[in-house]
């Protein structure tokens, strides 16, 4: 089965291994817990990401990796396009 491929229900709970749920059971039908749903406007997601840049920093400056050691550094994600990830 494929990532995506799975029928989950409201109400459903589990684990998610490897970016994959593993669904282990529903809380209405093992614990007796009423659950409700209602519908939302669509929307689209792109699951390929052009236009992503990743940029490294370190001291305010921008570098090609991060050290070994402990250091303080932040990692920008910059996304090109709307609706993507």
């Amino acid at each position: 089965m494929a990532p995506g491929d799975e029928h989950i229900k409201v109400g459903d709970f589990g684990v998610i291994s490897d970016g994959v749920f593993a669904r282990m059971g529903n809380i209405a039908s093992d614990f007796g817990v009423a659950t409700t749903s209602t519908t939302s406007p669509g929307t689209t997601v792109d699951f390929k990401s052009d236009r992503v840049r990743v940029l490294r920093i370190v001291a305010g400056a921008e570098v090609t990796s991060f050290a070994d050691d402990a250091i303080d550094a932040k990692l920008k994600i910059e996304f090109e396009r709307s609706r993507s990830f």
